[in-house]
């Protein structure tokens, strides 16, 4: 939280974060309340644990993710990322989340016209 306040303190420009879910519900939201608190603007959260990687890797949990939502509705902008393997899978995330964005990484470097 210190660095993201100093951050907010020192620019002119917004601070966001990008930040991975716990298991548990509530660790996440202190996690994120924290970060909104020190002045975050935007959360964007990996829909999976730290540990869930590499041949751990399980599907994002969107789930939690809508419930992170509805959590800051109205207070900050909320976006997805993990689990965008094509236009579908954005599409239906948007849906099941009700996320402001959606953030793409490993598929778009695979495919840059993913989403054309």
């Amino acid at each position: 939280a210190e660095i993201v306040s100093t951050l907010v303190k020192g620019l002119k420009i917004p601070v966001t974060c990008k930040t991975r879910i716990y298991k548990d519900f509530d660790r996440t939201i202190r996690l994120c309340e924290t970060l909104v608190g020190a002045g975050a603007s935007m959360l964007t959260i990996h829909g999976r644990t730290r540990e869930e990687k590499g041949q751990l890797v399980r599907a994002a949990d969107w789930a939690m993710l809508a419930r992170i939502k509805k959590h800051f509705a109205g207070r900050v902008p909320i976006v997805s990322n993990g689990g965008i393997s094509s236009m579908e899978d954005l599409q239906r995330c948007l849906a099941e989340t009700g996320v402001d964005g959606v953030m793409s990484s490993e598929a778009v470097l695979e495919n840059p016209a993913l989403f054309q």
